[in-house]
Order: structure tokens, then sequence, then C-alpha cells
């Protein structure tokens, strides 16, 4: 079954990524996306991960080092690079769909139960166009879903829980898994709570809890820890800093708000928007499961629960806990639908859970393939009915994404020009004949100092940027964050005609020095 559901996946993805590079620019490119290739194609130059003057650490490595051969390969073209860059993220879109039907294959006792997953995979939007976005998002989650299948699998097979050699390798995957994208320490940190449990639980001494702690940390340092050395190195840091600079935009955007206040709590709510949207089929097929399990309701229906509940905890916690990391800290709205795509995993084993239930209870196997064939009816038809489902196969709209700013800039500036942005990933990209400076501290450890020190428009200065190009909401954010900013110091030169980016309008300010 898993190989019909790949050959299926390669087919879906394979007539999206035959789409001309303008249109999946539009719909599934965000900025980021050129940041990263732009790092990419620095480091296969050996300038290392250099962004306009300074040394940057703000990029999911295992993603832009697995891109940087691609610019050995194809010198200095621009769109074969972006083509092969998709054809990697398909490779690990196709293991991760095989990783999640082999997780759930652990939970469910109906052989038909796992079809479900596959044909959700296949046809979902949000899976295609955050598998496609040209960042490191589905490197990501297919390193999440091994660690978890990894632990699964092997949680019983030893009396007192995982070998070493086990632990040792579920360490790499978790590490692998922080090598792709930071945020997955909260993975590792999981795992490491749920391995200690398990060695206590066992009734293994403080010796050998602390033992089995030992040997998985520091199979997942083992991993990550060359990319610190490499980050400190070349910035003097040695975790990301994007983090930080993202959650300066959001505090910014919202008047620097305080724990306990309706800004607060709009993100919380907005988070949650995000999730129950984006896997709205996999959520209403999960509803009727229930129904159905509550209606035929049983004593072993609550028991058999209980026993597959140690299945959907762990993932669970992993999600919640990356939730709450993002809507009380990290913040970063704008970005909510690929931070929050692990949730994908956590309502796939629930329905996986939930529709074996349903499928083992049904005795007449005419009844469960009328169930089977009606979730799956509703799963394509939610799934292909939806706005971005129309996006992808009706809309022709191939200069509304970031590259047509990022080509507009270098056709229109004399080169050597000195150019500042808080979107400065396709400009730099696109437009080398300029200079282009990140203001929105990201990739810009100096422009986030600045920002915080309230002197952003001194920096504008003091790095001798003679243009700044953005939307409204990028210059709001460059008033607000430079004490004593006047009108004078910006004038607005026009307003860029022909094309918008995400439905907002791009303008091009001339900074004065008089």
């Amino acid at each position: 079954m898993i190989i019909i559901f790949l050959v299926l996946n390669v087919i879906a993805k394979i007539f999206f990524i035959s789409r001309p590079i303008e249109f999946i620019d539009s719909v599934a490119f965000p900025d980021d996306t050129y940041i990263s290739l732009f790092l990419a194609e620095q480091i296969a130059e050996g300038f290392g991960p250099l962004y306009g003057e300074n040394f940057t650490n703000g990029f999911q490595p295992l993603y832009v080092f697995l891109s940087a051969p691609f610019y050995l390969l194809f010198d200095s073209d621009k769109i074969a690079p972006l083509y092969a860059a998709l054809i990697l993220l398909l490779i690990f879109d196709c293991l991760g769909l095989v990783m999640l039907m082999k997780t759930t294959d652990l939970i469910v006792h109906n052989k038909y139960a796992n079809m479900l997953t596959g044909i959700f995979w296949v046809s979902s939007p949000y899976v295609l166009l955050t598998s496609m976005n040209g960042l490191e998002t589905i490197i990501s989650f297919f390193f999440i879903v091994s660690s978890f299948y990894y632990f699964f699998k092997h949680r019983k097979t030893i009396e007192g829980g995982h070998s070493v050699r086990q632990l040792m390798v579920l360490g790499v995957l978790c590490g692998f898994a922080i090598f792709s994208r930071i945020d997955n320490g909260i993975l590792a940190a999981v795992m490491l709570v749920l391995i200690i449990y398990d060695k206590y639980k066992n009734r293994e001494g403080a010796k050998g809890l602390i033992y089995s702690a030992l040997v998985f940390t520091l199979s997942v340092f083992v991993i990550v820890l060359p990319w610190f050395i490499y980050s400190y190195l070349y910035t003097g840091d040695f975790f990301q800093t994007s983090g930080e600079g993202v959650r300066f935009q959001n505090l910014s955007l919202k008047n620097h708000f305080s724990f306990i206040s309706s800004q607060q709590l709009e993100i919380v709510l907005y988070g949650i928007r995000i999730i129950l949207i984006k896997n709205v089929s996999l959520i209403v097929i999960c509803s009727l499961c229930l129904i159905i399990i509550l209606l035929r309701y049983r004593k072993t229906t609550v028991q058999e629960l209980k026993k597959r509940f140690h299945y959907i905890f762990p993932v669970l916690a992993f999600c919640l806990l990356l939730f709450c990391s993002y809507v009380f800290y990290i913040y970063g709205m704008w970005f909510f639908k690929r931070y929050f795509f692990p949730f994908v995993f956590l309502f796939v084993i629930i329905l996986s859970v939930l529709i074996d239930m349903v499928l083992t209870s049904t005795p007449e196997r005419k009844s469960a393939s009328v169930l089977l064939i009606f979730f799956s009816a509703a799963i394509l038809s939610i799934n292909l009915t939806r706005t971005d489902a129309k996006e992808i196969f009706f809309n022709n709209n191939s200069n509304s994404g970031y590259m047509t700013i990022g080509k507009w800039v270098s056709e229109n500036f004399e080169d050597g020009t000195v150019i500042g942005s808080m979107q400065s990933g396709a400009m730099s990209y696109f437009a080398q004949n300029v200079k282009v400076i990140n203001l929105d501290g990201v990739v810009n450890k100096d422009a986030l100092t600045a920002a915080k020190n309230k002197r952003l428009m001194d920096y504008v200065r003091e790095m001798k940027i003679e243009y700044i190009i953005g939307w409204d909401a990028n210059i709001d954010f460059l008033i607000r964050e430079s004490e004593g900013f006047d009108k004078t110091d910006l004038t607005k030169e026009f307003t860029i005609a022909g094309f918008k980016t995400w439905e907002r309008e791009w303008s091009v300010y001339k900074v004065n020095y008089q």
C-alpha cells in the first residue's frame, strides 16, 4: 500500500514542480526561501554564510548545506538550483510519507486503516505547499516522524527499555532533527524525558538513568556540535539569532505588548485557528470516528483508547510544547503555517487510532468498506475544494511572488547601489549587481541590535544605504524602531506599479543625508 501512495505522491508533486518557477514562487515560496538559497550559494562559492556586510547564523543549516552543491553544479544559473532544491524536498517529502505510514502501521490492526493517511497526504494542498516551500520544513518533518517511529518501534523490544545502541540511533535522529530546525530541540527534550521515564518505570537505579540519559544526549551532540562550532567561528554565537529577530518584529508590530494582554491572546487564538484550518480534513474525520465510537460505547472502548494513548501522548507533548514556544515567546504569526506543520503528524496519529477502532469494531466487511470509502471521499472532497487547492490548479498568476521584486531591483538600479530592506531575500538572490542590507535583523545581528536600541535609522546611514524598498508595514517598523525619526529622513520616490507580493505593494524610498 505504501508503494501505491508513494507513486501517487510523486505524480502529484511532479505535476506541481513542472509548473513555471514564477508560478511556484507566487504560491509557495516565502522570502525566506531566497535567504536560505542565497546563503547556500555564498557557502558554495567559498564566502561562508556571508549576508551583506556580516556573517550570519540566521538559517536552518542542514537544508542550506544540502543545497550548496547545486550552485557548484549550475554555476551562475539562478533558476536551475531552485528546481534542484524542489527535487531535494520532493525526496524528503516521499521519505516523510513512508515514515508516516510506517509509524501508523505500528499502531493499527486493520490493514486498511492506514489508507486514509496516504489519501490525506497525497491530496492535501497544505502538505504540498508546505513541503514545496523551498525551505527546510519537510526535512524537519521527516526527522521528527523518523525519531518517533524509531522510539515507538523499539520501546518494548528490550527488558528495561531501549538498548544502548537504540539510544544512540535515536539520539542521532534527534540530532539531525535539530540540525534541520533548531526548534526540534523540543523533540530531543521530550525524548529524553520519555527515556528517563521508561528507565524509571522499569526500576532501573540512578546509575542506569544517568547512563541512558548521557548516551542519548551525547549522540544528539555528535550531530549538532559541529554546527554550533561552525556558527561560533563565523558569528561569535552558538545559537541562531534569527528567532530573536522574528520575536522582536512581532513585539514591535504589537507595540511591545506584555505577556498578559489582548495582543497575547490574539496570537494564541490565531495559532489555534491556523492549526484547525490547515488540518480540517483530519479533524473532521477524527470527529466522525469519535462519534461512531461513542455511539458504540463499550467498556473495552475506554480500555482500548488508554492502550493506544501511549502512541498519542509523546507526539501531543511535543506539539503542545512547540505551540507554546511560538505563541508565548518566538511569535512570528506570519510563519505559523509552517511552524505548526508537525501538527499534521499528531492528527494523523489520532486518526489512525480512531479509524482502526471503528473498523475493528465493525465486524461486517461490507459495512467497514462503506465507512472506509465514505471517509476517503470526505478527505478528498475537503482537501480538493480548499482555496489553496484552487490556487494550485486554477491560478495562473505568475508575478505575485518575491521573485518579481528581486528581478525588478536587479533591472532598475545601477550596479553597486546600496539598498536596505526588511524583506531582503529575493533581492539578495536575484539582484547581485547591487548591495542589499537586511534591516529586520533575522540575518543581520547589527540591524537587530540597532532596532532594539531604537536607532535603526542611524544604522541605515552608517551603512550608507541609498534606498529602502518595502511594504508600508516594513517602513512602519523602521519608523517605530528609530528614536527621533523625522519625516525628512526618507523621501518616498514611488510605489512600484505592475505587481504586488501577497497582495501588498512595494514602495521605493530615498534615504536623505542632509
